[in-house]
């Protein structure tokens, strides 16, 4: 069987009902207070140009929050719907499938508003090497950009339904809580002292994969940064000194994490 987080029925429900709730808040601030911050970010980025810091980046931040917070309410209010058209969630094809479009919108929604706001560019190269499936898809993570690109160049460009290894702190946000629990991926829990089946629950990510699936996972087991690269070259060097000199080969990212 694909693996499932571990955890009660009462467990969910009283992170949900803490991180719902908040996001609902957020939402309604923020959209009944957008035209007064934008008033005030503006101001701000426009004392930080004279100061030749920046091109309103206060205000592209703002707006982009903005549409990250509705988006998680239609997210929300999505998985809710799903959930009772599906036969609170008995019609497990119905629901795993209309998951899987609503992780699609979602992603490519936010995805546009950062190349909108932000002139992210885009180069794809190679990406027929994708299909057919199944595919074990390998992730560099340098930056909160990566988590959208794989649903979009992958699961919506080429039909492929990727199964996630994730950190189990993405709990906290709902939207992906709800959809993420639905689709067979599985939220890592980093603190656990039983390393050994944590490997082994993403290991059965593996299992029952067909022509349209993959699994998803980021070998360095967090976001690329120079400083985490020398800690890790670090932690190597006593625990596993035959793997410094490849780990220091690797310049733009970190080592695989060690189980």
């Amino acid at each position: 069987a694909v693996a499932m987080n571990e955890e009660t029925r009462g467990e969910r429900l009283g992170r949900r009902l803490r991180t719902i709730p908040a996001v609902v808040l957020g939402f309604l601030l923020v959209t009944a207070l957008l035209p007064l911050l934008l008033v005030a970010m503006t101001a701000y980025d426009a004392v930080r140009a004279l100061r030749g810091r920046g091109r309103f980046s206060a205000v592209r931040l703002l707006l982009f929050g903005w549409v990250y917070l509705v988006v998680e309410m239609a997210g929300i209010s999505a998985m809710a719907w799903f959930w009772l058209i599906s036969g609170f969630g008995r019609a497990r094809g119905l629901y795993v499938s209309l998951t899987y479009r609503l992780q699609g919108w979602w992603a490519a929604t936010l995805f546009g508003a950062m190349r909108g706001l932000f002139g992210v560019g885009l180069e794809v190269d190679g990406d027929e090497a994708i299909t057919p499936g199944p595919i074990i898809l390998m992730m560099r993570h340098a930056s909160l950009v990566d988590t959208l690109l794989p649903t979009v160049l992958v699961l919506r460009k080429h039909r492929i339904r990727l199964r996630y290894v994730l950190k189990r702190e993405l709990l906290w946000d709902p939207a992906l809580d709800m959809a993420g629990n639905v689709i067979p991926n599985y939220f890592v829990d980093r603190a656990s002292t039983d390393a050994a089946a944590e490997v082994d629950r993403v290991r059965s990510l593996g299992v029952g994969l067909g022509g349209e699936d993959g699994v998803l996972i980021s070998p360095e087991g967090t976001r690329f940064t120079p400083e985490k690269r020398e800690r890790i070259i670090e932690i190597l060097r006593h625990r596993f000194p035959h793997l410094v000199e490849r780990a220091e080969a690797l310049r733009g990212v970190l080592a695989p994490r060690q189980a």
